[in-house]
């Protein structure tokens, strides 16, 4: 997962302030194929294993803002905006 600053960096500086722990959350409409594998996941390249490398343990959280109804309301609300100017465009 690609990310800035770099997770590496993100790492030196909390361990270097001495963060005990960290959650882990994906700012995604779904938390799909990369926030399992490329966040959560045990594979040695997964920000999770990364972070409890550092000595920092990390715990996951596998929800996307669309499961957050107030991000759904603002959805669905700029998608009737977007189709109430495309009416009236078109008539």
């Amino acid at each position: 997962m690609e990310s800035y600053p770099e997770v590496d960096i993100v790492i030196n500086e909390l361990s270097r302030q001495g963060v005990t722990g960290v959650h882990l959350m994906p700012l995604m409409l779904v938390a799909g194929d990369h926030a399992i594998n490329d966040m959560a996941s045990d594979e040695d390249d997964s920000w999770k294993t990364r972070f409890n490398a550092a000595g920092i343990p990390a715990t996951p959280w596998l929800n996307g803002l669309g499961e957050n109804p107030a991000v759904r309301a603002m959805f669905v609300a700029h998608l009737q905006q977007a189709l109430n100017d495309t009416m009236e465009k078109a008539a």
